[in-house]
């Protein structure tokens, strides 16, 4: 930990020195994989998988000695992802087991409560959030643009809220109750193609953001980015 910041700080204080600090501000979609089969969703029941969502970044990055060569530091939002879907709830979670409690899943009690070889609906939502320190190159060079490329690394929280209700409700009286899960400070690697013309920038990123551990999130990595942004330098 202190190499680590002993290198950030010699990294910062060099590039104080340089010229060339640009402001960079993107708007674009985010896309991630479908998760593994699980509790939150199963791929032999009913559901739906939205995982797609409008996401952004915003941040500086500094010019270094090295022609062509920039750091940069950004806040990511990789977006909102989303799953619906109807799943069993297995004994223990252990999917070996479905059908050893009871053979009928829809079986009165499930409307009722919560019970082991139960098919209920778990509606699931959330997404990663952080900052990144990354470094930019930028070789090719036709007149007004200019084509790189960036590796970095990602330091994230994940959340992922699930909401679970039976699928029958008697009497219209519906209970639920709600799972919150949150990570604690995650890293990923992140890699980049950029083109920059004039004052926009046009980049596509993937994050291998983790999908399954410490939480069990309903989407799974890498989550791949699109956006366009515009950049202005001080």
């Amino acid at each position: 930990m202190k190499a680590t910041l002993a290198l950030a700080a010699l990294i910062l204080s060099s590039t104080l020195h340089a010229e060339g600090i640009r402001l960079e501000a993107g708007y674009g979609q985010c896309r991630a994989n479908k998760p593994e089969n699980g509790t939150w969703y199963q791929s032999d029941q009913a559901h739906t998988l939205d995982l797609k969502s409008k996401c952004g970044e915003i941040g500086l990055s500094f010019a270094t000695p090295l022609k062509d060569v920039r750091l940069a530091g950004r806040y990511v939002d990789l977006g909102n992802f989303a799953t619906y879907a109807e799943a069993n709830a297995d004994d223990n979670d252990d999917a070996s087991r479905r059908g050893t409690v009871s053979g009928n899943n829809r079986r009165p009690e499930c409307a009722t409560g919560f019970h082991a070889d139960c098919l209920y609906k778990w509606d699931g939502s959330g997404g990663a959030k952080g900052v990144l320190g990354a470094i930019q190159v930028e070789p090719l060079h036709f007149g007004s643009l200019h084509l790189g490329a960036e590796v970095g690394i990602l330091v994230y929280r994940a959340t992922w809220r699930e909401v679970i209700h039976p699928i029958d409700c008697p009497g219209n009286q519906c209970w639920q109750f709600q799972v919150d899960q949150r990570t604690y400070w995650q890293r990923a690697p992140e890699a980049a193609l950029t083109a920059r013309f004039g004052y926009v920038y046009v980049a596509a990123r993937r994050y291998w953001v983790t999908s399954h551990a410490p939480i069990t999130a309903g989407f799974k990595a890498p989550v791949d980015v699109v956006l366009i942004g515009v950049n202005y330098e001080f």
